[in-house]
């Protein structure tokens, strides 16, 4: 016998726009109706007024290549009653990442049209004078940044909009109840106070100017879902004695620093060296952990990258005093695979973008491990200025993670003791490219973004955080 199927038989959509409450050039406020069910896909809505430089030609800005409009973000958080439930770290960082994991159409139709992003990366149209072959941004054909994606100080400069799933993770596969809660839920955006090379990239040469954030386009377009029968549902809930609850993912950002001034092998060698850090991570069920090394950014990407070492280096992971893998992990499909694995879907970055992978001369005892541009796979063919083969080996993400634990959630609940994360590389008195300053020289910031399980327990009108 057929039976009906339990679906929405009545349901309506309420788009407001929402007006902030609170605007600076450092943060701004929203507070959310108390209504309906809020879409996760509600949009806020950034404008970034870049002013052209004296003269008559104009700057030329951009958004950083793999990041797009999250440039402009530093972090954000939700708050109910007060009190902070979910904050991303670092948005332009942790975007990026997510960023390397959706298909070449997505980027294309999504990312490309909303965010500004200009990654995508496929056949070169351009290349250098007697290269063939090299890979080049797609949508980087001309010379000059397209009129439609190049920020300006005028109102010709292009709104753009971001998903609040991408600002709060949180919200990536959860609807919240807003008609159920008794207290005030907002939202925080604090900006990036960076400029040149953070909220934006020019041309190459220009001088850094000050940007600002235009406050008549900053808005959030919010959806509220309106389902009468499962609302009421929710509600009855949510005022009994169990509540309601709902398992949602926070992403806590740690960051630490390789300090590798002390480490000289000598004109064209290269030395060992292992940095150790320290995760803490107590009590938290962790799903997941992405690695950012950030050495050397770039005129095209900004400091929105994950450098490479030109010798591959190995990593592992200590938990419970117990080494994650049985062998350090080393080579570059090893770490692909693994930091895949934490999306559940592969990585979509160019190997050439990812490591320096038949991109150097061979390490032979000492020596080697040189990379010079005529081995990039990326064309040399420039765009404002900037030759596409900065962007050589600057998205190397890397990572672990971890399966199910006995309390049926997602991930892997940690003991008192920190994660040891150890890394051995191979320090080089060369260039650390596209710098010219020496590998021994330059330090390397360490970021890790741990991907925690947490529940969401509302009940009574009020909402409670369980790690």
């Amino acid at each position: 016998m057929p039976r009906n199927l339990n679906y929405p038989v009545s349901q309506r959509i309420e788009t407001d726009i929402l007006y902030p409450v609170s605007f600076s050039q450092k943060s701004t406020k929203f507070v959310f109706d108390k209504k309906g069910i809020l879409d996760a896909n509600s949009q806020l809505q950034i404008k970034l007024l870049v002013p052209e430089q004296a003269g008559p030609v104009a700057s030329n800005a951009f958004f950083p290549l793999n990041t797009g409009v999250s440039a402009v973000v530093s972090r954000a958080w939700l708050e109910i009653g007060g009190r902070r439930v979910s904050t991303l770290e670092n948005v332009g960082d942790f975007n990026t990442f997510l960023n390397t994991s959706y298909n070449s159409d997505y980027k294309e139709q999504i990312l490309k049209a909303k965010e500004g992003y200009l990654g995508n990366v496929g056949p070169a149209d351009k290349i250098g004078a007697g290269i063939t072959g090299r890979i080049g941004n797609k949508p980087l054909e001309n010379a000059t940044v397209d009129g439609n994606y190049k920020l300006t100080s005028t109102s010709s400069s292009p709104t753009w909009s971001l998903s609040l799933s991408r600002l709060i993770p949180m919200l990536k596969d959860f609807q919240l109840p807003l008609f159920a809660i008794d207290q005030e839920v907002s939202l925080v955006v604090e900006w990036n106070t960076g400029q040149l090379n953070n909220r934006y990239c020019l041309a190459s040469g220009e001088a850094e100017v000050q940007s600002t954030i235009d406050q008549e386009s900053c808005v959030i377009m919010a959806d509220y879902l309106f389902y009468p029968m499962e609302m009421d549902d929710i509600a009855m809930k949510i005022g009994s004695g169990s509540g309601y609850s709902h398992i949602y993912d926070e992403v806590i950002t740690i960051e630490s620093t390789e300090n590798a001034t002390a480490v000289d092998a000598g004109a064209g060698l290269h030395l060992p060296a292992t940095f150790s850090h320290n995760l803490a991570l107590a009590g938290k069920t962790l799903k997941g952990v992405v690695c950012q090394a950030v050495k050397v950014p770039n005129a095209l990407c900004g400091v929105y990258v994950s450098n490479s070492d030109q010798i591959e280096d190995t990593y592992n992971f200590t938990i419970d005093s117990k080494p994650m893998y049985a062998n350090d992990i080393k080579n570059s499909s090893s770490k692909y695979k693994e930091v895949s694995s934490i999306l559940e879907r592969p990585l979509n970055v160019n190997a050439w973008e990812y490591c320096f992978i038949n991109q150097v001369s061979p390490v032979v005892g000492n020596g080697g491990g040189l990379f010079t541009v005529a081995e990039s796979g990326f064309t040399d063919f420039t765009y404002e200025g900037t030759t596409q083969q900065e962007r050589t080996a600057c998205q190397n993400w890397i990572g672990m993670s971890l399966s199910s634990d006995s309390l049926g959630i997602s991930g892997r609940k940690m003991s008192n003791l920190p994660i040891i994360f150890r890394r051995n590389r191979q320090i080089m008195n060369a260039n650390a490219y596209p710098s010219a300053t020496a590998d021994f020289n330059t330090n390397v910031l360490m970021r890790f973004f741990a991907i925690t399980s947490r529940v969401l327990v509302m009940k009574d009108g009020q909402t409670t955080i369980v790690q």
